[in-house]
């Protein structure tokens, strides 16, 4: 005598979070899209922080990694402004 048994569903019946609905190649599909969007994404930003930072000369990124940020003394940033007697 067999009896089989209902498999219970651990997300719960009729939730939407059940995208593959038991089916092990949509839901490793869903992980491997997801997966790459989500590196895409760390790597544009990644460049575009990189970038921002040479071009800017804020040293923001290295910053977050040394814990140090440069400062210019005053003299620096002072030759660095634009003059006011040069936008007359």
């Amino acid at each position: 005598m067999s009896v089989e048994r209902e498999r219970a569903n651990p997300i719960g019946e009729g939730n939407s979070i059940a995208v593959a609905d038991g089916n092990p190649l949509a839901a490793s599909l869903v992980h491997h899209v997801l997966l790459w969007l989500f590196v895409t994404f760390f790597v544009g930003h990644l460049y575009l922080s990189v970038l921002d930072d040479i071009e800017e000369h804020r040293d923001e990124f290295v910053s977050m990694i040394s814990g140090d940020k440069y400062e210019p003394a005053e003299e620096e940033a002072a030759a660095d402004a634009p003059s006011e007697a040069a936008s007359q």
